[in-house]
């Protein structure tokens, strides 16, 4: 995937989140997963991912959402959290 300083039209968070909900949509909790963790690190926030959540359970039915955008959602929270405690603990050390 190319971002957009390299050719890409779209930028690489963007196309992070659209491959997670893509997989979200169709059951792929790991791709989702990988995707949506891909994209936070990219700088996408957990509001902007519970949105786009909304939109595939919209779309989707709420079975997605049971199956796997909660899923989804709490393992990005984990991992968000894992971000700042490591952040955190960087900036009292130097």
């Amino acid at each position: 995937m190319r971002g957009v300083s390299s050719g890409g039209a779209l930028d690489l968070k963007t196309k992070e989140l659209i491959f997670a909900l893509l997989d979200t949509l169709i059951g792929q909790s790991t791709g989702a997963k990988n995707h949506a963790v891909a994209a936070i690190r990219l700088g996408l926030t957990i509001p902007e991912l519970a949105e786009g959540l909304s939109q595939v359970i919209m779309a989707g039915g709420i079975g997605t959402w049971n199956l796997t955008g909660a899923d989804v959602l709490r393992h990005c929270l984990a991992v968000e959290s894992e971000i700042k405690a490591s952040e955190g603990s960087g900036s009292k050390s130097g």
